[in-house]
């Protein structure tokens, strides 16, 4: 009786049923929205890179690209085009972060003969648990290594903060877009992916081993874990990629020395054509999204300063 009524026992008791009530509550993911604007806040906070990742160029296809060639989607002679320049000027990966699931004629056999003869092309395609949203690969690279998709895990909120590396469709093991890209440039480094020494189940690239994002792990209750996922840092983030304009490519004003051993992507940047995502440093009134093969850029950068660097 002397206990319940001691202010320090009735005290504790209330600590307790708060931290009870407050634990309850956020297992029920009440708490995530704010959680994660703190971890988007600390993202921020973190020391940016002093340059871009000098490794990955961007060519980028803008607004002013599509009025010269007078129409969207590209043609298939024109990516050959963008294709074999750089394929000329030796970049160690080319991505092309463009769908092309169906010819887009004139130049569809030129296009094929590129992406067969150069092993260092990627292409991409989009996974889905819909398959009418199911976009598949160039069939002439069907069950090649030259493929790589592009989902991307987006959180309720909008905002990126994860990427999706690895996926099993219960056939065969698929890698993400980005991964490829990356395992192409580490080739050359002599790194390739292994299973790290004291967990066989996680990835190994190089000086970093990379533990699979949980779905209780951080800010999140009961996430969409699914495939190998890890979270992006967005290092670099305020110094955009060297990028050059698809026009630019295609007339000859890149020097070579500008492309040679490096990552390039060719992707989409405009308001015409969506492909945009938000990030942890897209706030306020900064609210700017960045394109998506910006976003799979900076993917690739981190694992190869992960893998190289040990970041």
């Amino acid at each position: 009786m002397k206990f319940s009524r001691s202010p320090v026992a009735i005290g504790l008791l209330i600590i307790l049923f708060i931290s009870l009530g407050v634990v309850g509550l956020r297992n029920f993911g009440l708490f995530e929205g704010l959680d994660l604007a703190v971890y988007d806040w600390c993202v921020r906070l973190r020391p940016d890179a002093s340059r871009p990742d000098p490794r990955i160029i961007l060519i980028s296809v803008t607004e002013d690209d599509i009025r010269k060639q007078g129409r969207w989607p590209l043609t298939d002679n024109t990516l050959a085009q963008a294709l074999e320049i750089l394929t000329r000027y030796q970049a160690r990966a080319i991505a092309v972060d463009i769908y092309r699931d169906i010819p887009v004629p004139p130049g569809h056999e030129r296009l094929n003969k590129i992406l067969t003869s150069n092993s260092r092309i990627i292409a991409t395609t989009k996974l889905s648990d819909d398959p009418a949203s199911v976009i598949p690969p160039p069939p002439v690279l069907k069950n090649t290594d030259q493929i790589g998709f592009n989902d991307i895990p987006v959180d309720p909120d909008g905002i990126v903060r994860r990427g999706l590396l690895i996926m099993d469709d219960g056939e065969r093991t698929l890698y993400s877009f980005s991964l490829r890209q990356a395992l192409l440039y580490l080739q050359t480094e002599g790194i390739s992916p292994q299973p790290d020494a004291s967990n066989p189940e996680h990835l190994r690239l190089g000086k970093t081993t990379f533990r699979p994002f949980e779905s209780n792990d951080g800010s999140y209750i009961n996430a969409d874990a699914r495939g190998y996922q890890i979270l992006l840092d967005f290092k670099g983030l305020r110094s955009p990629f060297q990028t050059f304009s698809l026009t630019t490519l295609l007339s000859d004003q890149i020097e070579p020395a500008a492309i040679k051993d490096k990552v390039v992507l060719i992707g989409v940047n405009t308001d015409s054509v969506k492909d945009s995502f938000y990030t942890p440093h897209s706030h306020g009134l900064q609210v700017e999204p960045i394109s998506g093969a910006a976003l799979h850029a900076h993917i690739v950068s981190q694992l190869l300063r992960s893998a190289l660097d040990g970041d």
